[in-house]
């Protein structure tokens, strides 16, 4: 299997009281997500390039022709 690459902008802001904000944006896709904390971003990072490369991954099957 060819290998993907994935790139991500993550934004992170340190709030008062201790809060934070992290952005994560998939460079490719330009879906975005915003969560609290960099441990969130993380997780989200790895399940969208997962979902992306099964995505890619079934479109490259190739397709059933039905039989006549």
């Amino acid at each position: 299997m060819a290998g993907r690459y994935d790139a991500f902008l993550v934004r992170q802001w340190s709030l008062d009281g201790g809060t934070e904000r992290v952005e994560v944006t998939h460079v490719q896709s330009g879906a975005r997500i915003l969560v609290a904390s960099l441990a969130e971003a993380t997780t989200w990072i790895r399940g969208h390039a997962v979902a992306v490369r099964e995505s890619a991954a079934l479109k490259e099957l190739p397709s059933r022709s039905s039989p006549d």
